[in-house]
């Protein structure tokens, strides 16, 4: 440990001996001064010299930013070389200062200010040294540690002081670290990453299985990976076929589009391209299927292109869960959206259709045909009816009658 603050240190042990002869020296003269004996209030001095030579001499280290703190966790404090060496540095501090002065407590709140102020230093000076709350844990331990091993019969007046000390001094550093310091975690990141590494374990061999089937022979051009909820992250994955969105670990397809976006001719009747499309839904998404209707459409004006829409639907509400498979005349999927929601618990319609395009009326001067699906207003699912008029559609609550707008 001492070799290791020399290396980051490279004048270490001229300025400790200067600093001791100082302090040592002073403490020394005081005592005698005072008539007391000199032994603990010299070595006071000199341990206080050596805090001070390895924790607020230049280094080449830190952060290389002045006003940052990394406020990464108590917990790890003592699992580090640095960490040790800042709890022997301050341990002798609070047993000396025990020894010399006899005030325990204030002691050992006085030695946790200075530990403080010892990070708040490096944190705003720019001489290679970093601010962590790390630190400042083992240096107050250490502290602590040597008062509670020095520690004598205790003094009312003492604990007065300790308490009236960590008071004003615990405001003052609070404000200096609040207006003075940005947070800077530099262990979180490290602990997200790594959870997140944990978290992703095999899905990478799922999304390869999924692009064999989808988009045979592609080839990952690029992957990215976002938060999607709490418990699931979204994987968005480009390849030179295709590009395909899906969550983990659900194993939800969201979204997938081929790169070939045009229909090719086949002699497939409409009656073998649903099968087709059905048959896709049922290996893919075999949870939205139950209970849906399923519709078949032809889209484009060139080669058909054919849409199978799966829509689910109670007591004529239609519900969120959504799936749009597209079909070429060939039999081949294009591509397909999903929305996997499962059917929300909300109250029973009340407002008719009629008595939703009358509101709408009233209020544009024009409606058109009128649906009735489940929509999120304001973060709670409810029956809407969506009403069309010539610019756009209107969302009337099925419930209470007032026009909303949906989430």
């Amino acid at each position: 440990m001492i070799e290791a603050s020399i290396k980051a240190v490279p004048d270490l042990i001229p300025w400790f001996l200067l600093l001791a002869t100082l302090l040592g020296g002073g403490m020394l003269l005081a005592a005698r001064l005072a008539g007391k004996p000199a032994g603990w209030p010299l070595s006071l001095g000199v341990f206080t010299a050596a805090a001070i030579a390895v924790t607020l001499l230049p280094s080449g280290g830190g952060a290389g930013v002045s006003g940052f703190c990394d406020t990464g966790s108590l917990l790890p404090a003592l699992t580090s070389v640095s960490a040790w060496l800042n709890v022997l540095l301050f341990a002798p501090l609070g047993y000396c200062a025990t020894k010399t002065f006899n005030r325990p407590a204030t002691i050992a709140i006085l030695l946790g200010l200075a530990s403080a102020g010892v990070e708040l230093i490096q944190a705003e000076g720019d001489f290679g040294r970093s601010c962590s709350v790390t630190d400042l844990a083992a240096n107050s331990l250490g502290a602590l540690l040597g008062v509670v091993l020095a520690w004598r019969r205790p003094r009312f007046k003492d604990s007065l002081w300790a308490a009236g000390t960590a008071l004003a001094g615990g405001a003052l550093v609070t404000a200096a670290f609040a207006y003075g310091i940005t947070p800077d975690d530099a262990v979180a990141p490290q602990q997200r990453a790594e959870r997140h590494a944990k978290a992703m374990e095999g899905s990478d061999a799922w999304i390869a299985h999924v692009l064999e089937e989808i988009f045979p022979g592609s080839e990952i051009q690029q992957q990215k990976e976002e938060r999607y909820t709490d418990t699931q992250v979204k994987v968005t994955v480009t390849t030179d076929k295709g590009h395909l969105i899906a969550t983990w670990p659900n194993k939800q397809l969201l979204q997938a589009w081929s790169s070939q976006m045009h229909s090719e001719p086949g002699g497939l009747t409409q009656k073998e391209i649903r099968k087709k499309g059905e048959a896709f839904a049922q290996h893919w998404f075999p949870a939205s299927l139950k209970g849906s209707d399923v519709s078949l459409d032809i889209i484009g004006d060139e080669e058909p292109l054919y849409q199978l829409t799966f829509r689910r639907y109670r007591d004529g509400l239609m519900m969120p869960m959504r799936l749009d498979i597209s079909v070429t005349g060939a039999g081949r999927v294009m591509g397909f959206t999903h929305r996997p929601v499962s059917d929300p618990v909300m109250p029973a319609p009340e407002v008719t259709e009629e008595e939703a395009r009358a509101i709408v009326r009233d209020a544009h001067g024009e409606e058109s045909a009128a649906v009735l699906l489940a929509q999120q207003v304001k973060g709670s699912w409810t029956p809407v009816w969506m009403v069309g008029t010539k610019n756009s559609d209107v969302f009337v609550d099925a419930v209470t009658g007032k026009v909303v707008t949906v989430d």
